[in-house]
C-alpha cells in the first residue's frame, strides 16, 4: 500500500470500548487499545495515503451472542437502542464497505460506532 500510495484498513472494534459492558473490563479495554491504534497508524500511514479506520459495532445478531441475546437480557438491551432492536451483520458490513472504498479518501484515523442508537 506505501509504494502505490493508495489503500484503505478497516479495524474492528466494538461500542463496548466506549460505554463499557458489567464485568467486561478486560474485553472493553482491549477494544479501546484498537481505536487508538488505528488513530495512530491513521497518523503514520497518511503521508502513503492510505486511510486507517475503524467501526465499533455495538449489539449484533450473530453465533457468537445470539445465546446472549435472549430471553430478559434481549429485551433489555433493545429497550437501550434508540431503534428499539438489535443490530444485523450486513449494517455493520455497510460501515466497513464505505471505509474500504474510495468514498471515504479523505477520512482516516476515525470510529464509527454502528450501534442503532444504544
Amino acid at each position: 500500500m506505501k509504494k502505490p500510495r493508495r489503500g484503505h484498513i478497516v479495524l474492528i472494534s466494538s461500542s463496548s470500548a466506549l460505554v463499557g459492558e458489567p464485568f467486561e473490563a478486560g474485553y472493553a479495554v482491549s477494544k479501546v487499545g484498537v481505536i487508538i491504534l488505528g488513530r495512530s497508524l491513521a497518523r503514520n500511514l497518511g503521508q502513503y495515503e492510505v486511510t486507517m479506520n475503524c467501526v465499533s459495532p455495538g449489539w449484533t445478531l450473530t453465533d457468537m451472542s445470539a445465546d446472549d441475546l435472549k430471553g430478559e437480557t434481549g429485551e433489555r438491551v433493545t429497550r437501550q437502542i434508540a431503534v428499539g432492536r438489535i443490530g444485523r451483520p450486513e449494517e455493520i458490513a455497510g460501515a466497513v464497505l464505505y471505509f474500504a472504498s474510495d468514498l471515504s479518501s479523505f477520512v482516516t484515523g476515525q470510529n464509527l460506532v454502528v450501534d442503532g442508537g444504544e
